[in-house]
């Protein structure tokens, strides 16, 4: 019998939005034939989670399914490998401590997999962003896209991930085992070799081991896909309903692309650092969105955000070849204040 294992990576957690996560995975329907376990990995958090007795009654009350584990290596990359190598899945199912999946969402993951067998990695495409708290008006009104809201009509496939528009994120991934394989593999030899990406640490916001997961679907010759029958609520709390942390997930989400690409594409050609090229593609582009975003639509905010993510981009560059940052990058780095 297939097994579904839905894998929680934690740090520092919220308590009323992790809640409602082990709440709505309670409530989760099995689909026919299939079973299912959950797994929380405590990710080094400072208050250790099993000692919350919100969190401790949980499993108490469904351990028959459902297990906490530690991970003491800080880093969302070393929990997910972590809980994976525990786990007994045919597919993994990735949720964030403050997802709310739809009660049908394995249903619908069950149903997809036999509709769509080559698709290796899936994605919500019907995702809601519920604010927790009181948001800033500017992150309601402007940062929406960015905290991943999103609403499909229809199934969207590619196997060209490196210009996929509706490419899969971590929020509610799910992935056949052999694609997560292939990243516990190359997880394993980043590690060895001092090359590794870790993810989401502390007050970083580095996403792009999200990306690498979907990547290794090209391994297996699947696609990736995202699907408005998948549904789940984003929760959002005060913390990160604020411009200042928009603007850092911007630079954080780009910070480690050109690594991922190199790691998972090894055949692939890569673009040079070169400091005149790159400073006039800078100087182009970000004049451009000065003008549309800043002049045109009175939102240097926006501007600001759009800017951190360009220079996140460059700076990812120059990381793998180990070479400095032009000093113009560095100065409106601190200026922004994203690092």
């Amino acid at each position: 019998m297939p097994v579904i294992s839905i894998i929680t990576c934690s740090y520092n957690p919220d308590e009323r939005l992790l809640t409602r996560l082990l709440a709505a995975v309670q409530n989760l329907r099995i689909p026919d034939g299939y079973e299912m376990e959950y797994i929380l990995v405590d990710n080094n958090s400072a208050t250790p989670l099993h000692t919350i007795e919100s969190y401790a009654s949980f499993f108490r009350k469904h351990g028959g399914w459902a297990r906490m584990i530690s991970e003491k290596k800080p880093g969302a990359t070393h929990g997910r490998v972590t809980a994976y190598l525990q786990s007994k899945g045919d597919v993994i199912v990735n949720f964030d401590d403050d997802n709310e999946p739809q009660a049908d969402y394995l249903v619908q993951i069950a149903a997809l997999r036999n509709q769509y067998p080559d698709v290796g990695v899936w994605g919500p495409g019907d995702v809601t962003v519920e604010f927790v708290g009181k948001p800033e008006e500017w992150t309601q009104k402007y940062a929406l896209d960015k905290l991943q809201e999103l609403h499909l009509k229809d199934v969207a496939i590619s196997k060209d991930f490196l210009h996929f528009e509706e490419i899969p994120f971590g929020t509610g991934m799910i992935l056949e085992r052999r694609v997560m394989e292939s990243y516990k593999d190359i997880y394993q030899e980043a590690e060895r070799a001092q090359l590794l990406s870790e993810g989401r640490k502390g007050n970083s916001l580095l996403c792009s081991e999200d990306i690498q997961m979907v990547y290794m679907a090209s391994r297996h010759d699947l696609a990736a896909g995202r699907a408005p029958q998948l549904k789940l609520k984003h929760l959002i709390n005060e913390y990160k309903s604020n411009f200042g942390y928009i603007k850092r997930l911007y630079y954080g989400c780009s910070l480690g692309g050109f690594q991922v690409i190199a790691q998972s594409y090894p055949d692939q050609k890569l673009e040079a650092a070169n400091p005149l090229t790159d400073t006039l593609h800078f100087a182009v582009y970000n004049t451009y969105y000065l003008l549309k975003m800043g002049v045109l639509e009175g939102n240097f905010r926006k501007w600001q955000c759009q800017t951190a993510g360009m220079i996140a981009t460059t700076e990812s560059k120059y990381n793998y070849y180990q070479k400095p940052l032009p000093f113009y990058l560095r100065f409106l780095k601190s200026r922004l204040n994203i690092s």
